[in-house]
């Protein structure tokens, strides 16, 4: 009686749920911004926007292509299924071919619910100046809808958005977003091409964002900087201190002291 009783009160509770408009899967398939829908925290945490610096890389380097992820929400489709994306120049500093090339509108494969478009940035003097930026916006074709519109983040109090994506750039020699100085101590461009180079450090890629990579993990930073202050210890033993720009001696922070 008592299974029955709940089977007939879950019946009951989808023709509420349907009556009320709640089933959002009656309609097309819906694309969005990948990053807009993960959880707040974690190794991606949900944003509606990118950033990138080419002061992180090497110095040769002249282009950076940066993939910007979209997911489907929805039936998936059994062929190619094309999107479509405009940029919003109202939104948008950076000029096309001479700070980022954008690919034309893809498509995802079939069954597939991941694809991403491709932001080649490009190192300009521009960027030495200015951070710039790019706003990308999803439009509503044949194969998708844009359902999903903005989502309010509880432990920031921030809306972000679905459907736009602003992706930040710029060359200019500054900590990256996460740098904690009771590890790596004062920045300097020096020390982190030191770091990078010598010691595995990913700062193109792992402290762009918090919570960080994983060469920004507790543990790996912890083994990193102990291990980079004994080998300026060493180098100042020998008579060869690593010195930074303004002649003073390279240190790490204080928890390789």
């Amino acid at each position: 009686m008592r299974k029955i009783l709940s089977g007939i009160l879950a019946i009951l509770a989808l023709q509420s749920c349907t009556e009320k408009g709640l089933d959002t899967f009656t309609e097309g398939p819906s694309i969005y911004f990948y990053r807009a829908g993960t959880p707040e925290s974690g190794a991606a945490p949900a944003t509606d926007s990118l950033f990138y610096s080419f002061s992180y890389g090497t110095a040769g380097q002249q282009e950076y292509e940066l993939p910007v992820y979209l997911s489907v929400l929805g039936r998936l489709g059994a062929t190619e299924q094309p999107y479509k994306l405009e940029v919003v120049d109202s939104m948008t500093t950076a000029v096309e071919g001479e700070d980022y090339v954008l690919e034309d509108d893809g498509t995802f494969a079939p069954g597939i619910n991941r694809d991403s478009v491709i932001v080649r940035m490009l190192r300009s003097a521009n960027l030495r100046k200015e951070t710039r930026k790019l706003t990308l916006r999803l439009l509503a074709n044949e194969t998708f809808d844009i359902n999903m519109t903005t989502r309010m983040l509880v432990l920031t109090n921030k809306r972000i958005n679905f459907n736009t994506c602003t992706v930040y750039f710029n060359d200019i020699d500054a900590p990256p977003p996460f740098w904690p100085t009771a590890f790596f101590g004062k920045y300097s461009k020096k020390k982190l091409q030191l770091l990078s180079t010598t010691f595995g450090f990913d700062f193109e890629n792992d402290f762009q964002k918090t919570p960080p990579g994983p060469t920004g993990s507790i543990d790996y930073m912890t083994s990193g900087v102990i291990a980079a202050q004994r080998y300026l210890n060493d180098m100042r033993n020998l008579g060869t201190p690593v010195l930074e720009d303004d002649g003073t001696p390279m240190v790490m922070g204080s928890i390789a002291q």
